[in-house]
Order: structure tokens, then sequence, then C-alpha cells
């Protein structure tokens, strides 16, 4: 039953890679009939010639840190962190993600709450470093330069033009939210929220985050600051009914919905079945 969920996964995924494992594939590449080793298996078909290492971009990793260091003990991570407010801006006008303002802040917020705590316990051993959105899109060259000195690479210009990639390209036109990936470095993506969100929603989310934001290095455009605990708590109460009100659009892309409906149908199938067996 692993084996054919896992190819059926496979067959889901938002993205589109160029490589395809089959049954035998599989099995053959687990003797030990581990998860780890069918996740490697499945990462090293995709690698191209040449290539020895794995970057993984996934928004959850605080889940995983455990299972991830038990299995592939080198790893490192590089966590990145962008403005609350221009990711805010971002989600609400995404096509594939649901609910209002407030969702989004508390996404953040849940976030960066946990991924604090992980990285609380690997940066003394060296094994993760922090990148601000803003700086990466600001000054690329400099801010890949410390990633890869982080993992031991040697940075290479070429790195800025993944979007050339033919996979990129694909992927650019597969999901509507991915159409940034075709092109190159958006420098002046930042400050984004200025436009997109109202005063109350940029107060909101800064009386929400503002601690954060300072870990952060993020200004502040409001008081909040300062405001006692108390009025900042009033105030978020009040503000909190209309910060649901303001949702996403509807995905328009028929192929997308399909592949998006087809993997929620089986991990809702796959933990049923876990919570039951």
């Amino acid at each position: 039953r692993f084996t054919s969920d896992f190819l059926e996964a496979t067959r889901c995924m938002i993205g589109d890679w160029d490589s395809q494992i089959d049954e035998k594939d599989l099995v053959r590449s687990c003797p030990n009939r581990t998860l780890s080793e069918a996740i490697e298996c499945l990462y090293a078909a995709e690698r191209r010639a040449g290539e020895t290492l794995t970057f993984v971009k996934e928004n959850h990793t605080h889940l995983i840190v455990p299972f991830i260091l038990a299995n592939w003990p080198g790893s490192k991570f590089v966590h990145v962190v962008r403005d609350p407010r221009d990711m805010v801006a971002s989600w609400i006008t995404a096509t594939n993600t649901k609910g209002g303002v407030s969702r989004a802040v508390n996404t953040w917020l849940d976030d960066q709450a946990a991924t604090l705590a992980v990285a609380s316990q690997l940066s003394s051993a060296g094994l993760v470093v922090r990148l601000r959105y803003e700086d990466l899109i600001r000054q690329p060259e400099a801010a890949l330069e410390a990633v890869c000195g982080h993992l031991a690479l040697g940075f290479e210009p070429r790195m800025l033009e993944s979007h050339r990639d033919p996979r990129t390209r694909r992927n650019a036109e597969r999901v509507a939210d991915w159409q940034n990936l075709a092109r190159p470095v958006l420098r002046a993506n930042s400050g984004r929220f200025r436009t997109v969100l109202t005063d109350s929603e940029v107060r909101y989310i800064e009386l929400l985050a503002w601690r954060q934001m300072r870990i952060f290095e993020y200004d502040l455009v409001t008081d909040a600051d300062r405001l006692p605990p108390e009025d900042a708590d009033r105030e978020i109460v009040r503000l909190e009914d209309a910060m649901a009100r303001r949702h996403s659009p509807e995905i328009v892309n028929p192929a997308e919905v399909g592949v998006r409906g087809q993997r929620d149908a089986l991990i809702a199938r796959i933990t049923s079945g876990v919570a039951t067996s």
C-alpha cells in the first residue's frame, strides 16, 4: 500500500519534474523499506549529471527537522523570512491560498515562532543561516555568496539564471502563483504592501507581529509597538472581523485545479487510513 501511495503522490505533485520513478525503481532502492530510502530514490532520480547535492524548499521544515537530521545528518538549513506585511499582501492576491489577512498573518507568526525555536537549537552547531527575502532581491550576489559560504559551496553567477531553466519555465506556466519563476530576480519586489493593503490591515499586522518584526529588523509604519498591551488587544479584537473578510481569488487554471484536487484527495485518503489503522 505504501509503494502504491508513494508512487501516486509523485504523480500528484504540484510541480513538474524531469524524472519519474516506477515500482521497480522504488522497490530496488528501498532494501530496508524506509521512508527515507523512498525519498532518496525520488530525489536521486531528479538530480542531473554532475549534481551531488539536493536543496529542498519547504514552508514547514520546522516540523520535520528531527526526521531530516536522523536520516541525512549532514543537512544544513537556510531560514528565509519575508516582511509579514508583504507576505500577507502576496497571500491575499494569490490564487491558491485560502483565508484573509488574519489567517495569513497568523500563519506567518506560527511559522516564524516554530522556525526560531528550531534555529536556536541548530545555530550553535552552524547548521542554519538566516536570509531575509528583501536582502536577497536587493543584493542577490552578496546574499547568495553568504548562503553558499554557509553551505560550503562556491557562488556562481549562473545561479541567478535559474529563470532560464526549461524545468523552471514549465512550472511557471503550470502554476498560476509561480509565474515569477520565469523572470529574473525581482529586485524591486518589496514594500508592495503599501499599495495592496489598507491602513487598517497594515496596522492589524503590526499589532500582532511587531515583536517578531523587531527580531528580523523590519521597520514599523505605525505606533503598534508603543501601545499598552490592553489597548493593543482591544484594537486587535476590533479589527479582527474585517480582517477575515478579504479572500484570495479563485484558481482559474483547470489543469492546476485538477492536480490540486487529486493531491488533496490522496492526502485525505492516506491520513484517514493512518488514523483508523
